[in-house]
């Protein structure tokens, strides 16, 4: 019980994420394509259950990885994910074990995994193409996330000063010398810039 708490837990995630779009593309193609994998899941089990009744009835009496139908369904689930012994099928029923077990992997793998691909990329063709051509404009949190991280940047680097406090910064010290020359360019001392930044406070307390 607590395992699956944590796994919930950390599943709420995707309910977060749809306060940006791009990373809300996994939820919107699931929604999207949701009535075609209802009916392709549904499919997909009858397919299964049948290939679960016959294995169980060539082998169950040759393997006792096909025993009975819970025995089938493990081994069936195993060669879906690539573990499997084709010589066992093969000896325990050398006329009828190859085709059946051959005709599951194609069934499986060839047909139905592909289906299933198919339509979840034509579903999230769809919603990037719903996004491009929507009024969404950009990522909001990418955009939070990048002026975050900007900002943070220039105060770390001393430029948290916008580029017209600078530049009359530069104005109103030529006029009082506070500026250095330094290999053919300008820069504004430390003492010109404290004396534009406090007249500009003052001048801003008079005004309100």
């Amino acid at each position: 019980i607590t395992a699956l708490n944590a796994l919930l837990s950390f599943m709420k995630i995707f309910k977060y994420l749809t306060i940006s779009p791009n990373l809300s593309m996994l939820n919107s193609t699931l929604a999207h394509a949701s009535e075609e994998l209802v009916t392709f899941i549904i499919l997909f089990v009858f397919v299964f259950l049948a290939f679960m009744q016959a294995f169980t009835i060539a082998f169950s009496t040759q393997l006792a990885s096909c025993q009975d139908l819970l025995a089938s369904f493990n081994t069936l689930w195993l060669i879906v994910i690539g573990v499997f012994n084709f010589q066992e099928f093969q000896e325990a029923s050398p006329d009828f074990g190859p085709y059946l077990f051959f005709m599951f992997v194609i069934i499986i793998f060839f047909i139905f995994i592909n289906v299933f691909i198919a339509i979840v990329t034509e579903s999230f063709k769809h919603i990037k193409e719903n996004r491009k051509n929507s009024d969404l404009g950009a990522d909001p949190l990418a955009i939070a996330i990048r002026n975050g991280l900007a900002r943070r940047f220039k105060v770390l680097q001393g430029l948290a000063y916008g580029e017209t406090a600078v530049e009359l910064a530069k104005e109103r010290a030529e006029k009082e010398d506070q500026i250095d020359t330094m290999g053919g360019r300008s820069y504004v001392t430390r003492e010109g810039l404290s004396k534009v930044i406090a007249s500009e406070g003052a001048g801003a307390g008079q005004t309100l």
